[in-house]
């Protein structure tokens, strides 16, 4: 796993040789989403960069030059049921709804408002579901960087104008597998279009929240501006396995894997401490 490919992408990002503090923004997302960030988190503070992580959740553990900080308004397993239990069609829709609240409540938060008066290098932002966090891009002038916690999707194609072909390259959601019939690539190219205007309007949703409560300057660019502006995406997927495989532009840098360890070794047992359980 070329990990050290992301580190590289941040640094350019900065423009910088030398060290420098990060701003790593999450606060909406999940356990599994916040696994992916600090993989890469980890590997920003092992090049003795520091950072600072806003997240949900506390630190499974301290380390060197990683700060967390933590926004306990914004869980979005209070307004989702469980995926396992619940409808999987019914949870995004509450989710979608409740986005703008969500992602509002997380910007006023004394622990992100207070961010605004440190000093950055470069922000990384979610990707998902965190557009008003630009507001703080906007109000500290600084480059900044998407982080997509799953594969690269057509919402996310657009941010650095990377081609896009639903008719070949299927919605994950939709479960197809390749080869295509006729029909399954009409739904997926529909489902594509679909899912775009879906994502435009929480978008536009998202800003009218964050503008209607002064969180978002009045001299702020519209959302759908700032999010071109990123300079990088960060997607967690791993190119040469993904199928069918898809062309990507310089912007979109794949690290997959960059959270996973290196294993330890099994405990030694002798013969006598195996069971045979039938």
């Amino acid at each position: 796993m070329r990990w050290w490919v992301c580190v590289a992408a941040c640094v350019v990002a900065l423009q910088v040789a030398e060290a420098g503090r990060i701003l790593f923004m999450a606060p909406i997302s999940s356990k599994s989403h916040k696994n992916f960030y600090m993989g890469i988190v980890n590997a920003l503070a092992d090049h003795g960069n520091q950072i600072t992580m806003v997240s949900p959740y506390k630190p499974a553990k301290e380390r060197p030059n990683v700060r967390e900080v933590r926004v306990t308004n914004a869980d979005i397993l209070k307004v989702i049921p469980n995926l396992f239990e619940g409808n999987k069609i019914t949870a995004p829709i509450h989710l979608m709804l409740a986005v703008p609240t969500i992602c509002s409540d997380a910007l006023s938060s004394d622990e992100i408002q207070n961010l605004l008066k440190e000093k950055f290098d470069l922000i990384l932002l979610s990707a998902f579901l965190g557009d008003c966090l630009l507001s703080v891009v906007h109000q500290l002038k600084l480059p900044f960087i998407y982080v997509s916690q799953v594969e690269m999707m057509s919402p996310f194609t657009s941010l650095v104008g990377n081609p896009d072909f639903p008719s070949f390259v299927v919605n994950p959601m939709l479960e197809m597998r390749h080869p295509l019939t006729f029909t399954q690539r009409a739904i997926s190219t529909l489902s594509g279009a679909v899912f775009e205007g879906i994502f435009n309007y929480i978008v536009s949703s998202v800003e009218a929240e964050c503008r209607r409560r002064g969180l978002c300057p009045d001299d702020m660019p519209s959302l759908s501006e700032m999010r071109r502006n990123n300079s990088l995406l960060i997607i967690n997927s791993v190119e040469t396995v993904e199928y069918p495989p898809r062309p990507t532009v310089p912007a979109a840098i794949y690290c997959g894997g960059i959270h996973c360890r290196a294993p330890e070794p099994l405990p030694q047992v002798s013969n006598m401490e195996y069971r045979c359980f039938c």
